[in-house]
């Protein structure tokens, strides 16, 4: 089987950004079931506050999202909205709300990967969660274009060893970067 197999149709920066955009607005809808902030753990390489700075004005949107919830409300400033960032970390590491709606799911489409988001989350009786951390990026499969820069780059150009290969991720970011630049 060939190492890029697995590769995301991540090159294009504005169709990238927009598949970005699309897995952010379903996540938001179900910030409820999201574990909160301080249990989400991202790559030490990685300033998530930075590329949220970064991100077009149009990434999230001042009208009603497609759950119905009004965005224009105290979370958001007019001129920058708000981004969620817990929302924005699972989305920006390819995570998905589950194709079929089952609630408190998310999926990974490049890895197959699921999470039970109520592992993550105390119970509702007090008990504390099964799990207090979750690693966005540790979650998927060690495959995973979205983690690993040789399933994503395939092998790269001449002289590049397989650690300088970009993962999804990483290739995501610097189409931020560069859309932001621009």
């Amino acid at each position: 089987m060939a190492a890029t197999i697995h590769r995301l149709p991540i090159t294009n920066p504005d169709a990238a950004i927009g598949a970005l955009q699309q897995r952010y607005i379903k996540l938001v809808n179900l910030k409820s079931q999201l574990p909160s902030r301080e249990t989400i753990q991202t790559p030490e390489a990685l300033d998530l506050s930075e590329i949220i700075k970064i991100l077009p004005p149009d990434f999230v949107k001042l009208e009603t999202n497609q759950g119905g919830q009004d965005l224009s409300s105290k979370d958001v400033d007019e001129n920058n909205p708000a981004v969620d960032e817990t929302s924005f970390a699972f989305a920006f590491f390819g995570w998905d709300v589950v194709k079929d709606g089952s609630s408190g799911l998310l999926e990974c489409r490049a890895c197959f990967r699921r999470l039970g988001l109520w592992l993550y989350k105390p119970k509702e009786d007090g008990k504390e969660a099964i799990y207090q951390k979750l690693s966005v990026a540790d979650e998927h499969m060690e495959y995973c274009p979205w983690v690993n820069g040789v399933s994503q780059s395939g092998t790269g150009k001449a002289g590049e060893t397989a650690e300088n290969l970009a993962s999804g991720w990483e290739i995501l970011a610097q189409n931020i970067r560069g859309k932001h630049r621009r």
